[in-house]
């Protein structure tokens, strides 16, 4: 660590920010304070940095000061101990117990943004945020007051998310880091942050961010990618070339501190009262503080459920929990208080008796030696956080422990997971049987298990201490800001203007070249470039006076077209060279090609439909297409979507119409380009240069060129080119004459450039270039000269002008562009599967209904598909029927209308209004799990799960009944997961598509779910999953690789080879349906009756359920603040808004309701009058024709949803919208957001000032925007129907099917066991080889394998007997070291192949070196070895092996994401440094990298095991039966042709738990490896020396187990046999 500055020996200074100073100070006196230093994570993890370095502490000093006297005399005292007091006094409640605990605090903690209170003017969002940002300025100042060059700033917390930013603009060159505490949620819950992207930027003028675990890192890279569109890298953040470090550093203790005072005579007198206190008891503790966000609740209700099932724990077992008040004065606290004293009492009352209460909870804290005694003695410590950052409480009770060896259970939902889950039992605290089954776990545990979590956990902690956590953060500070001035030096100058202006002023022929889009425009307005691009208005005169001034030669250089250059300078008497200089224009209009010679444009067609195809499939992406280049753009688009779709595109590219074509390919930030090979605006300047000068007949040469443009990399060639350095090709020596000083290269907004100079945006040219124009005054001559005041106003340097998002270029439909559905002489079967069928029934006789089809988004898809299928719907008829006589009747009738009904009775409640919308709906939409605190035996989550999977097993019996082969089976929704396992259990062959048309959370939110892997696994059985956006995909194959562990590509998701689909396809609705009704007589009467009653209004129109995720409440916010702040508006708009009443006995719904109802009455009654009020409000439905009027007659459509799948109503509004056009407002967190965003005015729901606004800019908007934005929204809707959404699903569907029927093929068989059987009897000589770790071992307990790998204990008495048969050989072949073989296999005679066959054992237990004689060298182990302990050090819950001559790494037990992000860094080390010369192979697994001796397999060594096993037991009958079970062993050349007789039939090679192998048959488990084993030992008795029955050895799992594959199991008798 760098502690020393270069130029002086003291030491360097440190100083630590936060917002608490760690002092606890009480004043004695006018002039005096006594001070006390509080110990604690931070102040000890900077207790080894102090050495290194002159630390300073900069925070709060927690009292508030008001009298100079006061403040004088506490800063002076606390300068002793090396701390700055920073006094916030009046600002310090609204920005600490305001913005930091009020509203930061709860989203980071994914708990959402809580609702502003209106009631109070003084304390609003806004009055918060300003006091927030004051503070840290008062905190700036202060540092300010007390820096010096050189310091070093280290920040902690969000409490100081401005503050890097404000030290950047005091200081760029200040060294500064961040450290956030607390976790970082998914950037689901963040963006709902109204100052979301100022704070995020802010933070990003840190060097570097450290965070306690990957997830929370990664969290938030994705959040600044998705929000500020930056570049998310594994190193950090990249904007604008500047990169931001983000690494993880899980905090730690100081535990010498713990152990210490474990030793103290007071510590052990405590515990042994406490040991009296609870004899004959075992101890659970729980330490935390009473707030929302530790789970005390979920810990004793799952203790409470641990002493109900198990009574004879109930007098043996007691939980202390210590509860640490805080913020008692708030509501929330208040009410978690009492919620939790409720469960206590009721937990003491129901197990509780008069001298034992099962429960001792304590809302107080402990002083620190109490505590240690507490820890110390507890047996079992129950930590079950809901969100925590880190949760040290678990690392001080390890430290506590060295004598107990006492149980850690952990919930993974705390930071501690990710480093201390490989000795603790993790739970899921919200899964209370998951809870009390752990706490049953660890009472159980065997003192062995127990000593080696204690073991593992321990070292871990007394390795990462908070000092080192301390250390490593500022070592790595040191090198970022290293890293980071060094590319500062790179980064080009900024522009001198007075020497530009100077040097232009005193030149003779002056050339500016200038760029085009986003150079000369204005910003976008709509999804379609070519009709928006519009030269900036502030430019015209400018424009004009510079192409007049004879001197001066302007040339606009454009990848845009002929036509678009024409329009926009037809009047100006400029140069302009059209795709990238392929043609050029003279002054006088007149285009000439420029495109060289034998250039061959066959590719552009097939590059075009290309385009064409990804632009209909990702929506708000376009792309430009001219006659020598095509650009697809998604910069609009979302942006992960838009990557991996550009990903996707380049593919097809490289496969199809590029292939064999002489072009070069563009990967930008947003975009790919093709255009011909080698033609740049660089390699174009030469050619242009020369028709310029020939046109011109120019005979002084150039003498000063300004270049300045926003281009892409491959065209900043053109910067260089009129460097005096650079040769010029084709270029006459007497066109240039120019000095270095003379020419200028100006980059707009880029750091990393080949320009010499940099501008931060456009209008800094358009300064420049007016300032050009008036500088030569000997150039006004004509009428078009201007002055420096004259029509132009320069522009405020820090305007801050940003372009509405909007969509981009819908493609027009062509003939040919998709493929049609299949076609059928007789129509395939399809039902739909919904948990409701489309139909509305009405009982008109005692066995007669009447039936009308309810029309709707899912109906609608029947339009198409119907042409192509012979549809059928099966689901709930939306009512109970018992009769047996009615349901028949009712089947009778729906079947008229191709329904098909599921009588669900007496299960649909706990199914539908349980489990499906009280548990998972509240979950996809982000709203959290609720808890189960009332004893409600009858309705609980079990017991609504229960229900759950048994109506799925009641759809199931109706597709079933209903089924017939080949019939394609669409499920609907999150009512019916397990409804695609059910399907494929009973026929794997049938074909199955799920669509969810709700939101999927994150990961983070969707992991609370008790039953969350059973409903992932069984979903992940279909053939294709489908998501209205790429957002839900994302979050679905995120959350399946994080909870089940499996793979996730851009196809979809991967587990054992298997792949499920998983596409984005956003419905929509049938547009027709709506253009129609409105031009009914009907309607357009209502129409006009709703004109002539809002006759002079503009009308706002809302349509909605009235239910929590639709955001009413947010909407009326948003109007209030629009008419609070705009009273001209107040007489001249309405606020019309339909709320469909839904679920009213739902408590939760009521309360929206009134609060609904609360707020109506409070805008009317502040702004209404007696002839006019400004919202009306309607809880009710309307008919669909009175719908649609409303619709065409509304001005402004205003949606906040809060979450919402889809939202089909903005569709809808715009359908109607034909003749009006009005606007649509649109909340970002629709799914239609993401399709709809073109048009609409995007807002943040949340964000009550941004709904305010975008109601003022709705209203106020221009006829032609309006226009332009309807037309792009309106295209989108009718090109993208509800039928056409329905048949792209089917059509994905049966291709998903196609290739699933493919692969099929190639999967292993089943395993004949009755074959194999009998074969082994008739054969002479037999050789089993199996694999060890994960064949013949007992399930991992550890992350540490080596001393973990047990034999099966049902395998031993088997194992015995298959190695003292003499016609069979047992060879076990691992990677595992000789001292683990040894261990494990020492009492059999048994032949054991060591490192992969390096080493071979016989059964005497001699062992022989098995090396090939060629093997090179091993000098790279040594180097190898150290990379990977930097790696498992860095990495929590990896480990490695090493043996002589191989080591693997191994991260299985670590986060998933991490551990692969890790995994590639390792190999960039290691390929960059100890096996860069080396002679190994590196394999990288699904959890692993290992690296060994080049060609160094089990494969590879079989040959020399045989042949070692033939001259040490003299072998002269040729083996004629192999088993081999674990790994497929390639057959080798060497192996001599004598020592096998084997039979194709002989042979069986086994995969265990792999449907993608090169083995010939598979099985489920290594379970049943060891059922086969004891077959086959107990199958010949002849062999054995001491024989044994069946039940003496081994008791079977089960006699009928099932050896599962997805064949038919029919030997492959073609298969040739390999060994």
């Amino acid at each position: 660590m760098v502690s020393y500055d270069e130029s002086c020996s003291k030491r360097q200074r440190l100083l630590v920010v936060a917002n608490r100073l760690p002092v606890s100070a009480k004043r004695t006196g006018e002039n005096s304070w006594s001070l006390e230093m509080s110990p604690g994570g931070l102040v000890s993890g900077l207790l080894g940095v102090a050495a290194e370095f002159e630390t300073k502490w900069v925070g709060w000093p927690g009292v508030d000061v008001y009298d100079v006297v006061g403040k004088n005399a506490l800063s002076k005292s606390l300068a002793d101990m090396k701390c700055i007091p920073v006094f916030l006094e009046e600002v310090f409640d609204q920005y600490y117990n305001g913005y930091c605990n009020g509203i930061l605090w709860p989203i980071l903690h994914h708990m959402g943004l809580p609702q502003e209170d209106h009631k109070d003017t003084n304390k609003t969002y806004q009055t918060q945020y300003d006091a927030y940002k004051k503070a840290n300025r008062k905190f700036l100042d202060v540092i300010i007051e007390n820096y010096e060059e050189g310091d070093l700033v280290w920040i902690h917390d969000y409490h100081l998310l401005f503050l890097p930013q404000y030290l950047k603009e005091y200081n760029n060159k200040i060294k500064i880091g961040w450290f956030l505490h607390s976790p970082f949620p998914s950037s689901e819950v963040f963006k709902t942050l109204p100052s979301r992207s100022e704070l995020l930027r802010s933070v990003l003028t840190a060097d570097l961010l450290g965070f306690h675990t990957y997830d929370f890192a990664s969290h938030f890279v994705r959040t600044c990618t998705r929000i500020l569109g930056v570049e998310g890298t594994h190193e950090g953040i990249v904007d604008h070339g500047k990169v931001t470090r983000v690494a993880v550093f899980p905090i730690g203790i100081d535990p010498n501190r713990f152990l210490k005072a474990c030793e103290l005579p007071e510590v052990r007198q405590q515990m042994t009262e406490l040991k009296q206190r609870f004899a004959g008891k075992k101890v659970i503790l729980g330490v935390d503080r009473l707030d929302m966000i530790k789970g005390i609740p979920q810990k004793f209700l799952g203790f409470e459920k641990f002493l109900q099932e198990n009574m004879d724990w109930r007098d043996k077992v007691v939980l202390v929990q210590i509860a640490v008040p805080t913020r008692n004065n708030v509501p929330e606290y208040q009410k978690l208080k009492s919620q939790v004293h409720g469960l206590a009492g009721r937990i003491n009352g129901r197990f509780g008796s008069v001298s034992s209460l099962p429960i001792h909870h304590l809302d107080c804290s402990v002083d620190f030696n109490f505590l240690c005694a507490l820890y110390a003695i507890a047996d079992v410590m129950l930590v079950t956080s809901l969100r925590d950052g880190m949760n040290l409480v678990s690392y001080e009770f390890i430290a506590c422990q060295e004598a107990k060896k006492g149980v850690l259970v952990l919930s993974e939902f705390a930071g501690a997971a990710q480093s201390l889950g490989a000795g603790a039992i993790l739970v899921n605290p919200w899964d209370v049987t998951e809870v009390s089954s752990a706490i049953k776990e660890a009472l159980n545990m065997s003192a062995e298990e127990r000593d080696e979590r204690h073991r593992l956990n321990f070292q871990y902690v007394k390795t990462h201490s908070a000092k080192k956590w301390g250390d490593d953060f500022i070592s790595e500070l040191h090198d970022t800001f290293s890293e980071s001035d060094m590319k500062i030096k790179k980064i080009p100058l900024e522009l001198p203007q007075q020497d530009v202006i100077q040097r232009y002023s005193k030149s003779n022929n002056r050339l500016i070249i200038l760029g085009f889009f986003g150079t000369l425009t204005e910003p976008m307005k709509n999804q379609n470039e070519e009709l928006d691009l519009k030269l900036n208005p502030e430019l015209k005169r400018t424009l004009k006076a510079l192409c007049s001034d004879p001197k001066t030669t302007v040339l606009v250089l454009s990848r845009s077209g002929k036509n678009i250059l024409d329009k926009i300078f037809g009047e100006y008497n400029i140069w302009l060279a059209a795709e990238n200089g392929m043609f050029l224009r003279d002054t006088i209009g007149e285009w000439v090609t420029n495109i060289p010679e034998n250039m061959d444009l066959d590719w552009v067609d097939g590059t075009k439909n290309v385009f064409k195809y990804f632009t209909a499939r990702t929506p708000r992406s376009f792309f430009e297409a001219s006659e020598t280049s095509l650009v697809w753009n998604y910069e609009n688009a979302d942006v992960e979507f838009g990557r991996a779709q550009a990903r996707d595109l380049l593919q097809y590219l490289w496969a199809g119409p590029i292939s064999n074509a002489s072009v070069d390919v563009v990967r930008g930030n947003h975009s790919v380009e093709v255009h011909a090979v080698g033609e740049t605006k660089g390699v174009a300047v030469g050619r242009i240069l020369e028709e310029i000068v020939r046109k011109k007949s120019m005979t002084t040469p150039v003498d000063y060129v300004f270049c300045s443009g926003y281009f892409l990399e491959k065209d900043e060639d053109i910067y260089t080119f009129f460097k005096p350095e650079v040769k010029k090709k084709h270029l006459s020596l007497n066109v240039l004459d120019l000095e270095k000083g003379n020419y200028f290269s100006v980059a707009i907004g880029q750091a990393h450039t080949k320009a010499r100079y940099v501008v931060d945006s456009s209008h800094d040219v358009v300064d420049l270039l007016h300032k050009l124009a008036v500088a030569d005054t000997t150039t006004a001559t004509t009428s078009d000269s201007l002055s420096e005041t004259e029509d132009y106003q320069t522009r405020n340097a820090n305007a801050d002008w940003k372009p509405w998002i909007n969509y981009v270029k819908i493609r027009e439909l062509a003939v040919g562009d998709t493929e049609p559905m299949m076609s059928y002489g007789e129509r395939p079967r399809l039902l739909v599967v919904a948990n409701r069928l489309p139909v509305s029934s009405k009982k008109t006789g005692e066995n007669s209904w009447s039936m009308e089809m309810s029309p709707g988004g899912k109906f609608n898809l029947l339009g198409g598909v119907t042409d192509q299928y012979d549809t059928k719907w099966v689901g709930w008829p939306g009512f109970d029927v018992y009769n047996e006589v009615e349901k028949t009747a009712l089947s009778k009738s729906l079947a008229q209308m191709n329904c098909i009904p599921v009588f669900l009775n007496e299960v649909f409640d706990q199914y539908y209004n349980g489990y499906s919308n009280g548990i998972i709906w509240p979950i996809l939409h982000h709203m959290g799990l609720p808890i189960e605190y009332h004893h409600d035996a009858n309705k609980t989550f079990q017991t609504q799960y229960d229900a759950y999977k048994k109506a799925n097993r009641m759809f199931l019996d109706v597709v079933i009944e209903n089924y017939e082969e080949g019939d394609t089976i669409w499920c609907q929704d999150y009512h019916l997961m397990f409804l695609p396992q059910y399907l494929k259990e009973y026929d794997n062959k049938i074909k199955v598509g799920w669509f969810l048309h709700s939101p999927f959370p994150s990961s983070e939110v969707y992991k609370t779910l008790p039953s969350r892997s059973e409903l992932l696994r069984s979903v992940l059985r279909a053939d294709l999953l489908g998501f209205h956006t790429y957002d839900f995909a994302r979050h679905f194959v995120s959350t399946c690789t994080q909870i089940l562990g499996v793979e996730g590509t851009h196809e979809g998701v991967v587990d054992q080879g298997r792949l499920t689909r998983v596409v984005v396809l956003p419905m929509g609705i049938d547009p027709d349906r709506f253009i129609s009704t409105c031009k009914l007589p009907e309607v357009i009467q209502q129409m006009n009756e709703l004109k002539e009653k809002f006759s002079g209004k503009k009308v706002i129109l809302g349509v909605d359920r009235l239910d929590m995720i639709k955001g009413i409440p947010q909407k009326y916010l948003g109007f209030e603040k629009f008419l609070e702040e705009n009273p001209d508006w107040r007489d001249k708009v309405v606020l019309v808004q339909i709320a469909v009443p839904t679920r009213d006995a739902v408590p939760e719904y009521q309360k929206v309701r009134d609060q609904v109802h609360g707020l109506v009455g409070r805008i009317n009654g502040r702004f209404g009058s007696i002839s006019s009020l400004p919202v009306h409000h309607m809880d009710c439905s309307v008919p669909s024709n009175y719908l649609c009027a409303l619709y065409a007659t509304a001005d402004v459509m205003l949606v906040t949803s809060l979450r919402d799948g889809l939202n089909l109503v903005s569709h809808e509004f715009v359908a109607s919208q034909e003749s009006k056009k009005g606007v649509l407002i649109l909340s970002e967190f629709a799914g239609a957001g993401q399709s709809l965003g073109a048009g609409a005015l995007l807002v943040n729901p949340w964000n009550v000032t941004e709904v305010s606004s975008a109601i003022k800019d709705a209203l106020t908007m221009p006829a032609e925007e309006r226009e332009e934005r309807h037309r792009v929204n309106f295209q989108y809707v009718i090109s993208n129907s509800a039928e056409k959404w329905g048949g792209d699903f089917l059509s994905e569907l049966n291709d998903a099917f196609a290739e699933s029927e493919m692969k099929i093929r190639s999967i292993p068989h089943e395993l004949p066991q009755q074959d194999m059987i009998q074969r082994y009897l008739q054969s002479n000589h037999r050789l089993i080889i199996l694999g060890f770790c994960g064949t013949l071992t007992e399930p991992m307990n550890s992350q540490n394998e080596e001393l973990d790998l047990k034999l099966n204990e049902k395998l031993k008495g088997t194992l015995k007997a298959l190695c003292n048969d003499p016609k069979t050989t047992v060879v076990v072949l691992s990677r595992s070291g000789r001292n683990i073989l040894d261990k494990v296999f020492g009492e059999y005679k048994i032949w054991l192949a060591a490192e992969n066959g390096m080493f071979l054992r016989d059964p005497s237990g001699e062992w022989v070196t098995n090396m090939p004689q060629d093997m090179k060298n091993l000098d790279w182990v040594h180097g190898v070895k150290n990379v990977f302990k930097y790696f498992t050090d860095r990495t929590p819950r990896s480990f490695f092996e090493a043996s002589e001559t191989s080591l693997v790494w191994n991260h299985e037990c670590a986060d998933v994401k991490f551990g692969k992000t890790q995994a590639r860094d390792m190999l960039q080390h290691l390929w960059a440094g100890p096996i860069s010369k080396a002679s190994v192979d590196v394999v990288r697994g699904n959890h692993s990298v290992e690296v060994h001796a080049m060609n160094e397999t089990k494969g590879a060594a079989i040959d020399r095991i045989l042949g070692e096993m033939m001259r040490k037991i003299s072998m002269t009958t040729p083996i004629d039966y192999v088993f081999c079970s674990g790994y497929l062993l390639e057959k080798k050349k060497q192996v001599s042709p004598n020592v096998f007789d084997l039979k194709n039939e002989n042979y069986f090679s086994v995969a265990i738990g792999q449907s993608r192998s090169k083995a010939r048959y598979v099985i489920d488990s290594s379970q049943d490896v060891v059922d086969l084993l004891h077959s086959l030992a107990v199958a010949d008795t002849t062999t054995m020396a001491h024989p044994f029955s069946d039940s003496e050895l081994h008791q079977t799992r089960n006699g009928n187990a099932d050896l599962k594959h997805s064949t038919d199991g029919k030997t492959n008798e073609g298969q040739e046999t390999k060994l």
